[in-house]
């Protein structure tokens, strides 16, 4: 959930509105792998929702879906669920969200050596959240997170739902005990650390914040402490009219030097360091070393989000030397909510310096409150050059128009996006449809290539990451209640109506995963990595990547291990490697840059061009450590084992795909491939359904109005 107080009755125009533009998608080349990539089918917890997805609120509770997603360099995930509960209550959210919200629930996800997921339960499955107790760590929803250096994450802010100001049960002595009267989220200061095991993981508090944060974005410095900017204190009832202003930085280190964040301490970095940003503003470390705001975030409020809202037009950039932010410029749409906002690769110049940084933004609605409904099909460029100035070039049309989708740098550098929908889900929730088409950004030719079709709806908190075998784990899908009423109600407005009606998006959560295997994967034998790389790879250093193709390697490259919420991942980058080819391998030479390589974990892949494909194919990944003694502090965390391409990934299924005739286990589903070939080409078709409309939050059946829509299925 995004933004505040019931809807007003704008949302009865927009739902006049709300399927009338058509978001068709481009169809993809029919059944040539090599070209749209596939997708396989979905699996999920206990083989449930491996065949279809949740059809009912019962159903849609049973398990968290991954709102929140995060690979971990042991080869396994961990993720969490959002909006815990919602559409099991009877009553508007507006009046009612925080009686019935526990907090999110977490999972661990690991592949076993067949290929076939185990689902376990971390300690606690919800990170803390004990109201009224002083370790209450709060909901996890819209916390953000990052992977720490010794493989443990650190999921930072987030919720905590409070009766407020209109508390019923209060003002009647009890009398009254549902609905509570109005619903308020409040900012959570909670930093909780997730630390993986063979029994499903551990969560333990570290450091609060000094401020309550809904909505944060949480980048890795070049130093390994971790700088938090933005959110919101109190977000439905604010009588500040502001976002958090204040920035804060959290120093995991000892003083020895050795990296302990369980006994790390935030600080507040005062008056110099504060800047206004919208929710969740997207922001990346460059090469410069600051921290750039480029201009997106999460941007909508019924009333205007801040008072201030226009300054989040502005690309801006924190520098933590000087503890001062640097006004850039702004780009060619200004001010960009729920787009795709991904760094591109860093390439390295004759020298092998990197002194520029790009930034791909794609789709997304115009503006901050009061802003656009329909998603864009736009794009452009955003380039910060050796000067420190700012270029922003208007880019290529997307192939669907999409709001709310996942970038992912895939493993040959180029951005691959991933579900979203059609219209701001937040304005007018239940009005979207779902873009089930992935595209491919190729930076080469700067032009947005259509690949296959998921067979799931992935509308609103959505995830996808890239896994250590080149291939993409899609997950996520937890709207919020249709036009913010009862999930289940009397009224017969529920989400098991409006799901069942076939209107616009599937309305329910869906905790199903699947996995694309991008074209890079079909384009002939792949080369191999066949050894891990041991200790770090420094900074400046040259180091040996045993391969026995080393003759006909094109490329190496870098990509961070991934951890994303709300379709959005600060840390994400590629880095291309300059590299020689010698006896055994390729020596790569890692950037001495530190603000390029920030420290953490990596997948390292490999890639060259066969003959008779117009791509690349890549290797392998292995997990590598980047940085140097100092930033680890001792730090180090299990590391994947090297998995050769065509074996059973121990962190995903088959590396190669499948080819036709060939079964693949996913969970309890033994699928044929060959079945899966609709699933490339897009069917438009349209279906009509009651309209609804919005009363101070309250949704009434209005019979008789047609709403026409345009749908990817596969």
């Amino acid at each position: 959930m995004h933004r505040r107080r019931a809807l007003v009755p704008l949302a009865a125009v927009l739902a006049l509105l709300g399927t009338l533009i058509a978001g068709g998608s481009v169809p993809a080349a029919a059944d040539d792998l090599s070209t749209t990539g596939q997708f396989l089918p979905a699996f999920s917890e206990n083989g449930d929702f491996d065949s279809a997805p949740p059809a009912n609120v019962s159903e849609s509770t049973r398990y968290p879906t991954a709102v929140s997603l995060v690979a971990m360099p042991n080869g396994k995930y961990v993720y969490w669920n959002g909006l815990e509960n919602l559409e099991s209550d009877g009553y508007p959210l507006a009046t009612d969200a925080n009686r019935i919200s526990p907090g999110s629930r977490s999972r661990q996800l690991a592949f076993d050596v067949n290929g076939a997921p185990t689902f376990q339960v971390p300690t606690p499955e919800d990170a803390g959240e004990d109201p009224g107790s002083e370790n209450d760590q709060g909901d996890l929803f819209c916390a953000d997170q990052r992977i720490l250096l010794d493989g443990t994450v650190a999921a930072i802010g987030g919720t905590v739902w409070k009766p407020g100001p209109v508390d019923l049960v209060a003002l009647s002595g009890g009398a009254v005990t549902e609905p509570q009267g109005t619903t308020e989220l409040y900012g959570n200061n909670a930093t909780r650390i997730f630390r993986s095991d063979a029994s499903g993981g551990t969560w333990t508090p570290a450091d609060r914040m000094n401020y309550g944060r809904w909505y944060p974005a949480v980048v890795t410095l070049r130093d390994g402490r971790l700088f938090v900017a933005g959110g919101v204190k109190q977000l439905l009832y604010n009588d500040s009219g502001l976002n958090v202003h204040q920035t804060e930085i959290f120093d995991p280190y000892d003083g020895d030097g050795v990296y302990a964040p369980a006994q790390g301490s935030w600080t507040e970095n005062g008056a110099s360091g504060e800047t206004s940003l919208p929710l969740f503003p997207r922001m990346h470390v460059i090469h410069d070393g600051t921290v750039l705001y480029d201009g997106v975030g999460q941007m909508w409020g019924p009333f205007g989000q801040a008072v201030d809202e226009a300054l989040w037009n502005v690309v801006k950039s924190y520098d933590p030397a000087s503890n001062a932010w640097t006004d850039r410029g702004v780009g060619s749409f200004g001010a960009l909510s729920g787009a795709v906002s991904v760094l591109l690769p860093f390439t390295p110049d004759a020298n092998g310096d990197y002194n520029s940084s790009a930034i791909l933004h794609a789709g997304g609605v115009l503006g901050t409150s009061p802003g656009g409904f329909f998603a864009t099909d736009l794009s452009e460029t955003l380039t910060i050059g050796s000067d420190g100035s700012l270029t922003a070039a208007p880019g290529p049309q997307l192939n669907n128009r999409r709001w709310y989708s996942q970038g992912v740098i895939g493993a040959t550098g180029d951005p691959l996006i991933f579900s979203g929908a059609d219209k701001d889900e937040v304005i007018a929730p239940g009005l979207e449809s779902a873009v089930r088409q992935a595209e491919m950004y190729d930076v080469a030719s700067n032009t947005f290539v259509p690949l296959a079709s998921a067979a799931r709806e992935r509308t609103y908190h959505n995830s996808a990451i890239l896994l250590a075998d080149g291939r993409i784990l899609v997950g996520g899908h937890a709207p919020i209640n249709t036009l913010y009423g009862p999930g289940e109600s009397a009224l017969g407005t529920s989400n098991d109506l409006h799901n069942n009606t076939g209107l616009t998006a599937n309305n329910l959560k869906d905790s199903s995963f699947e996995i694309f295997s991008p074209p890079y994967l079909h384009r002939g034998a792949r080369p191999a990595i066949t050894a891990n790389v041991s200790g770090i790879m420094e900074w400046g250093s040259d180091r040996l990547i045993s391969t026995p193709d080393a003759a006909s390697i094109d490329k190496a490259i870098l990509v961070k291990m991934p951890a994303t919420t709300h379709v959005t991942d600060p840390d994400a980058r590629a880095i291309e490697l300059p590299f020689v080819a010698e006896t055994g391998g390729v020596r790569v030479t890692v950037p001495s840059n530190e603000a390029v390589a920030i420290p953490g974990y990596y997948y390292l892949f490999l890639s060259r061009t066969n003959a008779g494909y117009d791509g690349p194919t890549v290797s392998n990944g292995i997990v590598v450590r980047v940085g140097d003694e100092a930033v680890f502090g001792g730090a180090s965390a299990e590391i994947a084992p090297v998995q050769l391409p065509g074996q059973t990934m121990s962190a995903a299924l088959p590396v190669s795909g499948v080819s036709k005739g060939t079964s693949v286990a996913i969970g309890s589903a033994v699928v044929e491939p060959a079945s899966m070939r609709a699933s490339s080409n897009p069917v438009r078709s349209s279906g009509r359904g009651g309209m609804f409309a919005v009363a101070t939050g309250t949704i009434l059946a209005a019979a008789g109005a047609l709403l026409r829509r345009r749908r990817a299925t596969a």
